[in-house]
């Protein structure tokens, strides 16, 4: 959980380097308060009037470990709707998937955490979306903490296709109900 107001000024190269209001450790944890980061160049300042709309057609040479953390677990309703959230993520991630592109992982969790996929398991979307469409829902308990374990112990690792110098992004899809 991350500190109740950030503000960054564009020169940092980390989240946790921008100015925050409260202590590291005070958070406010209420879900009431979750937010979305858009990072841009095109959108610096602090008094600004409009946020940019992504553009529809995704980066022609990006290069990005994503993983894709789902929430399986009994609190979830409607499974194909998380599945569609992480396919939509993934249509617009990139158009070069693979080594010299992005990199994608999915680990699926509730009570038994599943890496679906690793880093370096698929090299084209169609691989990726369909891996993503057969996927069950397991409806057990939520398990976020053994997620995050295996994320960074099984996912995030070059052993697994994680890249030198290529930014690490994981996305938690998720109802945030136990």
């Amino acid at each position: 959980i991350w500190p109740y107001v950030i503000k960054c000024d564009g020169t940092e190269s980390l989240l946790a380097d921008c100015w925050r209001h409260r202590e590291y450790d005070e958070t406010c944890c209420a879900h009431q308060h979750d937010v979305g980061i858009i990072c841009t160049t095109d959108y610096i300042g602090t008094e600004a009037t409009t946020i940019p709309t992504p553009s529809p057609t995704p980066p022609q040479d990006c290069r990005l470990d994503l993983a894709l953390l789902i929430d399986s677990s009994g609190s979830i309703e409607d499974f194909q709707n998380m599945k569609d959230v992480a396919r939509y993520i993934i249509d617009r991630v990139g158009s070069s998937f693979g080594a010299s592109g992005v990199q994608v992982s999915v680990i699926e969790f509730s009570r038994i955490v599943t890496v679906e996929f690793h880093l370096n398991n698929y090299s084209n979307k169609a691989d990726i979306l369909n891996h993503i469409t057969a996927m069950d829902h397991n409806q057990h308990e939520t398990n976020l903490n053994g997620a995050l374990y295996e994320l960074w112990s099984q996912v995030m690792t070059p052993g697994h296709g994680a890249r030198s110098g290529v930014p690490k992004v994981a996305v938690l899809i998720t109802d945030g109900e136990d």
